[in-house]
């Protein structure tokens, strides 16, 4: 899924560029022969947040209460759900 509103983050080993449009983040891939990850984050919403409007959440429903009040989790969630493509050299695996 593609939020709406979203910057699509490069990450290698960290995050290293950032883009308004996935046209423009896969040339630079393209261009420069990267390996990584490309993907959309929503914009002034955590993807916690994201995932819960959205049902993208992972967790069955009876623990998604308890996950709503664990900063661990709020802070590492990062929703198979959100779009995301993998790169080897600049090539859409």
């Amino acid at each position: 899924m593609i939020p709406k509103n979203c910057i699509w983050l490069f990450i290698s080993d960290v995050p290293s560029a950032a883009f308004t449009s996935k046209d423009v983040a896969e040339q630079w891939i393209q261009d420069n022969k990267l390996s990584g990850v490309l993907t959309a984050f929503p914009l002034d919403k955590s993807c916690f947040d994201w995932a819960v409007e959205n049902d993208a959440l992972s967790v069955r429903a009876e623990k998604i209460e308890d996950k709503k009040t664990d900063p661990k989790f709020i802070a590492s969630c990062l929703p198979a759900s959100l779009a995301h493509f993998h790169y080897h050299h600049g090539i859409k695996d």
